[in-house]
Parts: C-alpha cells; structure tokens; sequence
C-alpha cells in the first residue's frame, strides 16, 4: 500500500467511517484495512501519536502538496 492510499484511510477513519466502509471506497479488502490500522496502532504506541500521524499526512499529502505549490510558482 502506498503512502498516498495509507493517508486517504487514515482520514476516512478519521471522519467517522467504519473499515468496512473504508475498504469499499478505496476498493481494497476489509482485512487489508484492519490490518493497516493494527500496524499503525502498533507503531504509534512505539513511536507516540503525533510523529507517526504526522508521518503518515506527510508522506500521504506532501508530495501532492509541493506539486500544487510548484504550479503556483510558475504562474
């Protein structure tokens, strides 16, 4: 899973959506879902809540970020 896709089900948790829900918007299956939050439950009591949340909006959003800020640039 890509860092991208990991942001998008990080936020739809976020607002409220179940992993049965996230999996059908995101077209991947519910265990691959579960399985992403168990990790990054895991990793965030290793690493605290903030660093790994940060990490995951940052690669997720970031690179789509510097592409819209690079438009702007140009223009």
């Amino acid at each position: 899973m890509n860092d991208y896709m990991l942001a998008q089900c990080v936020m739809l948790r976020g607002l409220g959506y179940t992993h049965k829900e996230i999996a059908s918007k995101l077209g991947l299956k519910m265990h691959q879902v579960q399985y992403l939050f168990y990790n990054l439950n895991e990793e965030a009591r290793l690493k605290g809540d903030s660093p790994v949340y940060l990490r995951v909006v940052s690669a997720g959003f970031g690179p789509t970020i510097l592409k819209i800020v690079e438009k702007l640039e140009r223009i």
